[in-house]
C-alpha cells in the first residue's frame, strides 16, 4: 500500500471531539442560542410528530413560512439559491472546512420536475468547479426519477413501453450529472434511499462508476449498514469493481431512513432488512471503515458520520496506516448544523472535513427537514449530545467573557 507523509501530527495525535472553542468558533452566540432552542425541540417526539404535521398544513401561510425560515431552515439549509449560500461556503472554508451544496428538492412527480432539478444540479456542478471550497455534488435519485417507477424495477416487475422510455430518460440524467461532474472535476455521490426503491439505484450507481472511475474517482454510491447486507455488498461492490478495472467510490453511512425501514418491517408480508440493533451497526460501519482504508489504492472512501467513536476510529487508523489526513481518497461528512464538534475539530487537525449544505426553497426543502428532525428524535443520545456541547460553549462564553 502507497504511504503518505503524515501531516498535522502533533494536533491530529491529540485530536478531541470535546474541544467546543474550536467546534463553535465560527457561530455568533446568536446563532448557538437558535441551535440550543431547535435541539431543544426536537427531543420531544410529541413536538417533532406534532409540529411537523402542523407545518405541513400551513405552510402556503406567509406568516409560517417566515418562521419556519428564521428557525429550523435557518439551522440546517444554506439558503433559497446557489448565491444565497455563497457566504457560507467562505464562512467554512475559512476554518477549512469543505461544503457540498445539495439541492434538497425530494419525490417530485413529473419529468419537467425531472428535468429542471437535473438542470440544477449541473448548475451547480459549474459554479462548484472554479472553487475549491466545493469538492463535492450530491443528488436523490427519486428527484430524478418516479418512486413508483424505481419500486417497480426493484420488485422485478414487467415494464410497459411508457416505463421503459422513462427509465430510459432517467438513465440519461444520471449519466448528464455524472459526465459533468467528470468534465468539470467534481465528484458526485449518488445518495441511498428506502431498501424498497434501492436496486435500481446500485444498478446505476455502478454503471456510472465502471463508466467514469477510470484512473480518478469521480462517482459515489452510498453504502448503508444499517442493512444486514451493507458490508457484504461493499465488499462485493469492491470485487466488481477490480474485476472492471474501475475504481470504487464509496460513500459509507449509518443509514437515514430508520424510522421508515422499522415502519416497512411491520407490515404483513415484508422482511426486516434491518440489522438487530445499533450495537450491530456501529461495528459493521467500523468495520467498513476498516476495510476501505485497507484498500484505500482501489477506491475512495466518503466516511458520512455523526458517530464520534467512528471518527476516532478512521483517524487512529489513518495514523497507523500512514495515510496523510490530507489524502485526497479520504474525507469526512457531516450535515450543516449538526456535529460541528466533529466537522471542525478534524478540520483542524488538517483532515478533508465537508458540511452537507442544503439549498432550495422553504416548501420544497420541508420534507428533508422534517427527515432531520425525525432522525434527531429517533436516534437515542444524538440531540443531548448536541445540546451538551452548545451549552458547554455557551458556558465557556460566558465564564471567559468572550
Amino acid at each position: 500500500m502507497t504511504t503518505y507523509p503524515n501531516t498535522n501530527e502533533a494536533y491530529t495525535n491529540h485530536l478531541s471531539f470535546d474541544n467546543t472553542a474550536i467546534a463553535f468558533a465560527s457561530k455568533s452566540t446568536q446563532e448557538l442560542q437558535l441551535m440550543k432552542r431547535a435541539f431543544v425541540l426536537m427531543q420531544s417526539p410529541w413536538l417533532v410528530r406534532n409540529g411537523t404535521r402542523f407545518i405541513n398544513r400551513t405552510l402556503h401561510l406567509k406568516l409560517v413560512r417566515g418562521m419556519v425560515k428564521r428557525s429550523l431552515y435557518k439551522v440546517f439549509c444554506g439558503g433559497e439559491t446557489l448565491q444565497d449560500c455563497q457566504r457560507f461556503i467562505e464562512k467554512l472554508y475559512a476554518s477549512k472546512v469543505h461544503t457540498m451544496l445539495g439541492y434538497s428538492v425530494e419525490s417530485k412527480a413529473n419529468d419537467n420536475e425531472y428535468d429542471k432539478t437535473t438542470t440544477e444540479i449541473i448548475r451547480y456542478i459549474k459554479f462548484a468547479a472554479p472553487q475549491d471550497a466545493l469538492p463535492f455534488a450530491a443528488f436523490k435519485l427519486s428527484a430524478l426519477a418516479s418512486v413508483h417507477l424505481l419500486a417497480k424495477i426493484h420488485n422485478g416487475e414487467k415494464l410497459s413501453d411508457t416505463d421503459q422510455y422513462a427509465w430510459h430518460k432517467v438513465k440519461d440524467r444520471v449519466d448528464s450529472i455524472c459526465a459533468a461532474g467528470y468534465e468539470y472535476d467534481i465528484k458526485i455521490l449518488i445518495d441511498a434511499e428506502e431498501s424498497w426503491i434501492q436496486d435500481p439505484i446500485d444498478e446505476l450507481a455502478q454503471a456510472m462508476m465502471a463508466q467514469y472511475n477510470q484512473g480518478r474517482v469521480v462517482v459515489y454510491n452510498t453504502y448503508q449498514m444499517y442493512l444486514q447486507r451493507g458490508f457484504t455488498f461493499l465488499k462485493n461492490s469492491l470485487a466488481l469493481a477490480k474485476q472492471g478495472n474501475y475504481l470504487l467510490g464509496v460513500k459509507l453511512v449509518r443509514g437515514a431512513y430508520v424510522v421508515k425501514e422499522q415502519q416497512q418491517a411491520e407490515k404483513p408480508g415484508h422482511t426486516n432488512l434491518l440489522n438487530p440493533d445499533k450495537a450491530t451497526t456501529d461495528q459493521m460501519f467500523d468495520d467498513a471503515a476498516t476495510f476501505c482504508l485497507e484498500n484505500i489504492e482501489h477506491l475512495a472512501l466518503f466516511a458520512g458520520t455523526h458517530n464520534e467513536s467512528s471518527g476516532y476510529h478512521i483517524v487512529r487508523l489513518c495514523r497507523q496506516m500512514n495515510i496523510a489526513p490530507s489524502n485526497p481518497r479520504v474525507f469526512f461528512g457531516q450535515l450543516y448544523g449538526m456535529s460541528d464538534h466533529i466537522t471542525y475539530n478534524l478540520a483542524k487537525a488538517g483532515f478533508n472535513a465537508v458540511k452537507y449544505v442544503p439549498y432550495g426553497n422553504v416548501k420544497e426543502v420541508m420534507p428533508y427537514l422534517f427527515r432531520r428532525a425525525q432522525e434527531n428524535t429517533a436516534i437515542t443520545g444524538q440531540s443531548n449530545r448536541e445540546l451538551e456541547l452548545i451549552k458547554k460553549e455557551l458556558n465557556r462564553r460566558k465564564t471567559e467573557g468572550v
